[in-house]
């Protein structure tokens, strides 16, 4: 294994993508990833179970403070506030003790929304959001935070953050695996749908995707043939990726951008009230389409150098 992942990375290192990680740094990035999106989990839907309210809340939903468009009509920390109390668990306050003490409470969690640097317990999140998240954690476990907010900084300030992500993560010499449950029939109805998965398959062939701004050295498909379809199923590159702690991945171009670990997809939902338990969900890869109206059946997954 480690002169397979010594030629790889000699490789990378000729096409100019050097792999930021030694294969030990590998293994530590990858277990601190996947530790993060279990903790952060874990954290939110105890505080929910516990008190009534999570700790995330969506960018896009009502409680957030970012405008998507002039029409918005955001709330402000008060009316944050007010709406924490009236979701706190009636047995929950009663712990509490007193009023005063609800209150402040319910100001720890709020903090300031309004302005940033933004504090209070429950915090922003969103797809994209919530997959920088788990990176962070998997560089800083390797001392590598510089190079981690230099991505962030890169993605957020794009416009077609999910896409720039997945390039950033390549310089690092992070590998692409291309995804798509089946390659000849895709399981969509939608005629638009269908063809722009249809032409990740044209691309992928060419070992490229979108447009040729990432290079492609996996491909994980047939692995869920949609029915009727003449696809002969294939598992041995779905049970591979069974066994990657950590990875992060777009569906649709970038129209959904997530984290998995052992075979499972961890996503968030950027509408999702800090009450939602739709908020955060977890998936096994095998059977995961998404839960809008869009299904997701096409896209890259990026692992660490050498996991493969």
């Amino acid at each position: 294994m480690r002169i397979a992942f010594l030629l790889f990375v000699l490789l990378l290192a000729a096409n100019g993508n050097a792999a930021i990680f030694s294969e030990e740094e590998t293994q530590i990035a990858m277990n601190a990833g996947r530790q993060s999106i279990i903790n952060s989990t874990r954290a939110h839907y105890q505080h929910l179970q516990k008190t009534g309210i999570g700790l995330f809340y969506g960018v896009r939903s009502d409680y957030s403070p970012i405008k998507h468009s002039t029409e918005d009509d955001t709330w402000s920390d008060l009316e944050r506030f007010s709406y924490i109390k009236t979701v706190l668990k009636k047995d929950f306050v009663t712990q509490l003790g007193s009023a005063d003490a609800v209150d402040s409470y319910a100001r720890s969690l709020v903090g300031m929304q309004e302005s940033t640097p933004r504090s209070g317990d429950i915090q922003i999140t969103g797809s994209l959001l919530w997959t920088l998240r788990h990176l962070r954690a998997a560089y800083a476990s390797v001392g590598k935070e510089k190079r981690a907010r230099q991505i962030v900084r890169e993605v957020l300030k794009n416009d077609n953050g999910p896409n720039v992500l997945m390039k950033e993560l390549q310089k690092d010499g992070w590998e692409a695996i291309y995804w798509n449950p089946d390659v000849a029939q895709p399981n969509e109805t939608n005629g638009k749908l269908r063809q722009m998965h249809q032409r990740s398959v044209q691309e992928a062939q060419n070992g490229l995707y979108n447009n040729r701004s990432i290079f492609l050295q996996h491909t994980l498909v047939n692995y869920r043939p949609s029915s009727n379809s003449k696809t002969k199923k294939s598992l041995s590159s779905l049970k591979r990726l069974e066994h990657i702690p950590f990875w992060v991945g777009l569906a649709n171009y970038g129209r959904q951008t997530f984290v998995g670990y052992l075979g499972r997809v961890s996503e968030s939902h950027s509408s999702e009230m800090p009450i939602s338990r739709m908020l955060i969900k977890e998936s096994l890869f095998a059977d995961w389409q998404g839960y809008t109206r869009e299904k997701y059946l096409s896209g890259i997954i990026m692992i660490p150098p050498g996991a493969w």
